[in-house]
């Protein structure tokens, strides 16, 4: 019986303890420090590139075009993501029907001329999106960059660039206004949760 009474104490404090232990975290997912970390929003000033790194193109793609045309930048450098598919040759062979060719087509309606734009792929990664943006600095030696990405993503990107090349100033111009993306992801807190845990991560290690 006293055992009984021993384990009930026991799974009831585990059980408070684990509600007061989510009530924390709900509060501190909602909490500016989140926010802050995960939001990263600069005013848009003239840059010599404006970085377009791969994935959600419908929506990076034109917003990049969009602050290139009003004269934020000099150079519209767009890498291509990886997808399993693009691993057979047959895809390679003829992609200029796939990523290669929807960005292009993206360039011609928004009249970028082709010798504004550098494209590189594939990549698997952020880290690659940015070693291909490396690569391009170390034979190009331009002085700043602006980053065009998903608002939740802009971290991870700056936080890569400063590191990989901290010669350069870095801009962060997300695809959408921080008080929309605030209302959007307000209740998903699992999602807020993986992001902040990939931020640390990521300023870990880079």
């Amino acid at each position: 019986m006293q055992r009984s009474k021993s384990l009930i104490r026991l799974i009831v404090a585990l059980a408070f303890l684990f509600l007061g232990s989510a009530i924390l975290a709900i509060f501190f997912l909602r909490s500016e420090l989140v926010w802050n970390q995960l939001l990263q929003y600069d005013e848009p000033a003239r840059c010599d590139v404006i970085f377009v790194p791969s994935g959600g193109m419908c929506s990076r793609f034109p917003r990049a075009a969009e602050l290139f045309k009003e004269g934020f930048g000099d150079i519209l450098f767009v890498t291509l993501e990886v997808r399993p598919a693009e691993n057979s040759e047959c895809v390679e062979k003829y992609d200029l029907l796939g990523q290669m060719g929807m960005i292009r087509r993206m360039v011609e309606v928004e009249g970028i001329p082709e010798e504004k734009l550098e494209i590189r792929g594939y990549s698997p990664s952020s880290y690659d999106d940015c070693l291909f943006l490396r690569e391009y600095f170390e034979t190009s030696r331009f002085d700043s960059v602006m980053i065009v990405t998903d608002p939740v993503h802009a971290s991870r990107v700056v936080t890569l660039v400063e590191s990989l090349m901290p010669e350069l100033e870095v801009i962060s111009c997300p695809t959408a206004e921080k008080d929309e993306v605030r209302k959007f992801y307000k209740n998903d807190l699992v999602y807020l949760a993986s992001e902040y845990l990939k931020n640390l991560v990521y300023r870990i290690r880079y």
